[in-house]
């Protein structure tokens, strides 16, 4: 009984302590709190104070100004002409192809919108052309077309089943926690009666300026110079009043009375120096003494930010120790993962080398697929065959062209005719190029929604690959109506060789046209002469309203950069004073921190010892 009732008395004991303790603690942090809740409110005031007045920098320049420059356009000619008629192609032979099932593309078809259409001023014609004789034109040879050869259907074998194996292996788990921080050190913080005076001195140096002086030493300075200006100015008073006594009644009395108001006035004006001469230094001696403070704060500053971080390499020292021990011991659960990890993996290699051996089944389809191709080859053979003849005939249609090349020159011989009247449709042609610009630019339009296209055509392309599949079914049906479409390409290029005649028909009258555009031509270069020049001038008014401008901004340019440099100034000696405010409220904070866990620490570790010798002697005496 006699033990417990002196353990109890240690716990209350120990109840004392701690409650103490906290109490002491609960002072100290308050304290510390409103210093920081006032270096707190110190910086918001510095912050809301600060104020810079903007640099006036506007300028004005006055608008550009141009003459009036506009030559007259030439008129256009008439481009009117009569085309021969056109010839008619043979009815070509029907072309079927059988249907395959093709997967749908999820491509949306772009909204294409067309531009208008330009309605241009089309200029007059420049005048009636030169006779041109008509030339010969050779007459069209028969053809007799081959027969279509015929092709045997192809068989595609059925594609296998798929036999894919399942994977079976479990992937382990990773359940093992990272290592926690299990120790904590506090240190201390520094303090002494000299750290203390030397900031508060420091502190109303930097808040309040001053030379540094106490106000007797300021007032005696005053003084001292005062009292050696008073002695000289009664001994030039003196000789004043001996000069005049000296002379007797020859000289006036208002000359003395002159002499000694010149007298006062050069005192005064003596004094009002000495007045300035004191200010100025005093001025200099509390710049000086300012400057000083602020230096010796900032390395106040910086054995205090140099100290706080040897405090906290060292209880990253402590804590690094500790944390290696329990780093060991997760790695060692890392590679019982990574053990699990491996058979893992070996189980996974082992489901490849299955796949593999499911593969073969489909090489063996890939090689009757390659069967049927070889097949198809040697069909397609028949048709080069086929295309063989086909391109005999069109050796005969060559022949043909030949002859309606030789009709062609001839043609161009007439066409030299028409060079002399080329030069007057020269300047037609150029009036013809100022439609085209209009005819550009609305091409440009269309170029836009072509784009659009584009990004419609790319996707469409990705679906191609799927319709790939398809393509090899359909294959065997293309090429029996590639075959048809040979026979009716003769037709084409028969129907070719008269369009050739017509178009040398066609290229004869437009050769008139082309005649008349010329002329035209070289009354548009006229234009353009004139249009050069009124843009000469036009670009002399811009350059000089340009070098008005430049000129402008560099005025501009400059004001800028001054008000910079102001602005940069004041910046500076604001983030300062910040700073100054920032570093004091922290050193608060960590200060009430610190003495909040040293006290905790302090009132646990005297409890645990306490507790366990009781708890050990009672123990004792039991036994």
């Amino acid at each position: 009984m006699a033990d417990m009732a002196q353990a109890n008395q240690f716990l209350n004991n120990v109840e004392s302590l701690v409650t103490s303790k906290f109490d002491t603690v609960s002072e100290l942090a308050e304290d510390t709190w409103a210093t920081t809740t006032q270096y707190l409110n110190d910086l918001s005031s510095a912050v809301a104070a600060f104020d810079y007045a903007p640099s006036d920098i506007s300028r004005s320049t006055t608008h550009i100004s141009h003459g009036d420059y506009n030559p007259a356009l030439p008129d256009a000619p008439d481009l009117a002409i009569k085309i021969p008629d056109t010839p008619i192609a043979d009815a070509l032979e029907a072309i079927t192809v059988s249907s395959v099932d093709v997967p749908d593309s999820d491509a949306v078809a772009p909204l294409i919108a067309m531009p208008e259409t330009p309605d241009p001023d089309w200029p007059e014609d420049p005048g009636a052309a030169p006779n041109v004789s008509d030339v010969d034109v050779a007459a069209k040879p028969g053809y007799i077309i081959p027969a279509v050869p015929s092709l045997d259907e192809l068989i595609v074998a059925s594609p296998p089943e798929d036999a894919i194996p399942v994977f079976e292996a479990t992937e382990p788990v990773f359940n093992i926690d990272p290592p926690q921080s299990i120790f904590l050190y506090e240190e201390a913080v520094y303090s002494s009666s000299l750290k203390l005076a030397t900031e508060s001195k420091l502190l109303d140096i930097v808040e309040n300026g001053g030379t540094g002086l106490d106000s007797d030493v300021e007032a005696a300075i005053w003084d001292r110079a005062l009292s050696r200006k008073q002695v000289g100015d009664l001994a030039k008073h003196d000789e004043a009043e001996r000069y005049f006594a000296s002379r007797g009644f020859n000289i006036p009395q208002g000359a003395l009375v002159a002499r000694l108001t010149e007298l006062l006035t050069e005192r005064a004006r003596a004094e009002d120096d000495i007045n300035r001469d004191i200010m100025t230094e005093q001025a200099k001696l509390a710049q000086t003494n300012t400057h000083f403070a602020i230096t010796s704060a900032i390395q106040h500053e910086s054995s205090i930010m140099a100290y706080l971080s040897s405090v906290a390499q060292r209880t990253l020292d402590s804590s690094k120790y500790t944390q290696e021990a329990a780093i060991a011991l997760f790695n060692a659960g890392v590679m019982r993962y990574n053990a699990q990890l491996q058979g893992y993996q070996t189980a996974a290699t082992v489901y490849e080398s299955r796949i593999r051996a499911s593969m073969l089944v489909l090489e063996k389809y890939k090689l009757k697929l390659e069967g049927t191709r070889l097949q198809s080859d040697i069909q397609k053979s028949r048709v080069e065959v086929y295309k063989i003849q086909v391109d005999a005939l069109a050796s005969l249609m060559n022949l043909y062209r030949i002859e309606m090349d030789s009709a062609r020159i001839k043609s161009d011989i007439e066409r030299l005719k028409l060079e002399g009247y080329r030069v007057k449709v020269e300047a037609y042609t150029a009036r013809i190029g100022a439609v085209v610009s209009e005819y550009n630019a609305y091409q440009a339009q269309i170029s836009g929604e072509v784009a659009k296209a584009s990004v419609y055509s790319e996707q469409v392309r990705a679906h191609l690959a799927n319709v790939e599949g398809a393509k090899i079914k359909s294959d065997i049906s293309i090429a029996e109506a590639g075959i048809r479409l040979d026979s009716n390409r003769l037709l084409i290029d028969k129907y070719k060789s008269d369009l050739e005649r017509y178009r040398v028909e066609s290229q004869i009258k437009l050769g008139e046209i082309e005649t008349k555009g010329n002329v035209y031509g070289h009354r548009i270069s006229a234009y353009s002469a004139d249009t050069r020049v009124a843009s000469n001038r036009t670009n002399a008014d811009i350059e000089s309203y340009r070098a008005r401008s430049e000129h402008t901004t560099a005025l501009v340019n400059q004001e800028m950069m001054q008000a910079k440099i102001n602005l940069d100034e004041v910046t500076r000696l604001h983030d300062l004073q910040v700073e100054v405010l920032k570093s004091s409220a922290l050193i608060s904070a960590q200060m009430s921190a610190s003495a909040l866990s040293s006290v905790a620490a302090g009132a646990q570790l005297s409890f645990r010892g306490g507790f366990e010798e009781s708890k050990a002697e009672i123990e004792q005496t039991n036994l």
